[in-house]
C-alpha cells in the first residue's frame, strides 16, 4: 500500500517507512530488517528518536506506540481518542518528549530519558505511560513516579 511517512535512521544508514497496509518497517537497503504494527490500522507517521533507539509509530486509529529499533517490541503505547489519526510525530531533541499532532491539534508526551534494556526502559516507561508489561502482554496501570528515579 501507499507509505504515508518516512525517516531515516539517526546513523543515516537506515530508513523506516509508515504504510497503510498496517506497518511499519526499518530496512536495511531494500531488506526489511524489522516490521512494527499488527496490521490492523494504517500507520499513518513515525520518527525515530535522535538516539535510535526508539522509534514512535501513529495510526490512523489514534494510537501512537514506542518501539525498541533493535528488537522490534513494543514498549509503550498512548491511546488518544478513537478515529483520531495521528498525522505526524516529532522527538524532542533531548528525547524526552514525543510531540503527537492530530486532527483536533497537538499532545506532547512526557517519555522518560532510556539508556539501557527493553526490560529497563519498561520499568523507566511506567512513570509517564498509563501501561505496565504483563508476561508479553501491555495492560492498563496507573503511571508509578518511583519507576523514574
Amino acid at each position: 500500500g501507499p507509505v504515508w511517512a518516512l525517516d531515516a535512521t539517526p546513523d543515516g544508514h537506515g530508513v523506516a517507512s509508515a504504510a497503510s497496509d498496517g506497518a511499519a518497517r526499518i530496512w536495511n537497503g531494500t531488506t526489511t530488517a524489522l516490521a512494527l504494527g499488527d496490521g490492523s490500522s494504517t500507520m499513518m507517521s513515525l520518527s525515530y528518536r535522535r538516539d535510535g533507539a526508539l522509534v514512535a509509530t501513529g495510526v490512523a486509529d489514534g494510537i501512537v506506540s514506542v518501539w525498541d529499533a533493535t528488537n522490534g517490541k513494543q514498549v509503550g503505547a498512548q491511546p488518544l481518542a478513537p478515529d483520531m489519526p495521528v498525522f505526524q510525530l516529532t522527538w524532542s531533541p533531548g528525547g524526552d518528549r514525543l510531540l503527537i499532532m492530530t486532527a483536533s491539534g497537538a499532545k506532547l508526551w512526557r517519555v522518560p530519558a532510556w539508556h539501557g534494556t527493553s526490560a529497563e526502559l519498561a520499568t523507566r516507561l511506567r512513570c509517564a505511560l498509563h501501561w505496565q508489561l504483563h508476561n508479553a502482554t501491555l495492560v492498563p496501570a496507573v503511571p508509578d513516579p518511583a519507576a523514574c528515579r
